[in-house]
């Protein structure tokens, strides 16, 4: 679930008013949620299925040639039939179609 520009205001605002301790509890719970977002877009991917991702500003597409525990592997096809892979964390990739 997305947050709107709502919420986010003011969850930006609420962190700009907390002291040192709940920024550290805060930090924390982020820690957690990109975790558990991460697990969850990895269970989704399975070898072979075409992907996306921004890398140096720069869309790469590729196909997921392996699943790692925190990351996975992109194979990128150049047009000049040339390969590269990349390790990408899980929470950066986009299927497509």
């Amino acid at each position: 679930m997305k947050m709107t520009a709502k919420e986010m205001e003011t969850v930006l605002t609420l962190i700009g008013k907390a002291d040192f301790d709940q920024i550290v509890k805060v930090a924390e719970r982020v820690k957690l949620q990109r975790t558990f977002v991460q697990n969850q877009n990895r269970r989704t991917l399975v070898i072979g299925d075409n992907v996306e991702f921004v890398a140096r500003g720069v869309l790469i597409n590729g196909e997921v040639t392996k699943i790692n525990r925190k990351t996975v592997m992109v194979r990128q096809e150049s047009r000049n039939n040339m390969t590269t892979n990349w390790k990408v964390p899980a929470e950066m990739l986009k299927k497509v179609a």
